[in-house]
Order: structure tokens, then C-alpha cells, then sequence
């Protein structure tokens, strides 16, 4: 039981990233406000989409995720910007998706 001890007190605190010595994940926003700011853009597109004929059917956010797909095959992926669209991509979409499902905007639950 001490061998394990002792060997658990050997293993230096820079091996491990500090967010798990810490035991919280840490967000640099620094890294996320780019990506975010051009998923805002992407979505501002989507949002005014919706007013051109034809386009009135679909979702702001489904005609989001269409162009963000034309966007990202066209141009590509702006490497500042990965991180934010990561995040967006975990956080932001997950959770429009169940408001979507659950037939709720934003404005309703606020």
C-alpha cells in the first residue's frame, strides 16, 4: 500500500494538463470569440435568408448549418476561428437542437 503511495507522489504535477490537476475544464475565451463571432455572421445570413422567397420554409438554424457547410467548402475553415466553431458545434448547436425539438425559440425560454 506505502509502494503505491510513494509512487503516486513521484509522478510530477507537469505531467498532467493543468485542467485535470485542476479538476475543471477551462475555457480560453481568447481562442473561442473568433469562431464565434463568424458562426454570428453565418447565422445573421441564415436569419436574413428566411426572407427571401423560397427560403421561408426551412429554419434559420437548418439554413444555418447549410451555410456553414457551402462556407466551409468554398472558403475553408479560418484556422482562428476552429476552436469557436468547435465550441459551437458542442455547446451552441446541442442546444438549439433541443429547442428544435422541442418546438421552443429563445425568445420563449427567456
Amino acid at each position: 500500500m506505502s509502494s503505491v503511495s510513494h509512487f503516486a507522489n513521484d509522478i510530477p504535477k507537469s505531467a498532467f494538463p493543468a485542467d485535470l490537476t485542476q479538476g475543471r475544464r477551462s475555457l480560453n475565451w481568447n481562442g473561442i470569440v473568433p469562431g464565434i463571432v463568424l458562426v454570428a455572421m453565418i447565422t445573421a445570413v441564415a436569419f436574413s435568408a428566411r426572407n427571401v422567397s423560397g427560403f421561408a420554409l426551412f429554419s434559420p438554424m437548418i439554413l444555418a448549418v447549410v451555410a456553414g457547410m457551402i462556407y466551409s467548402n468554398v472558403l475553408g475553415t479560418p484556422a482562428h476561428a476552429k476552436a469557436g466553431i468547435a465550441f459551437s458545434q458542442r455547446r451552441l448547436l446541442r442546444f438549439a437542437i433541443v429547442l428544435l425539438g422541442f418546438q421552443l425559440t429563445l425568445g420563449q425560454v427567456v
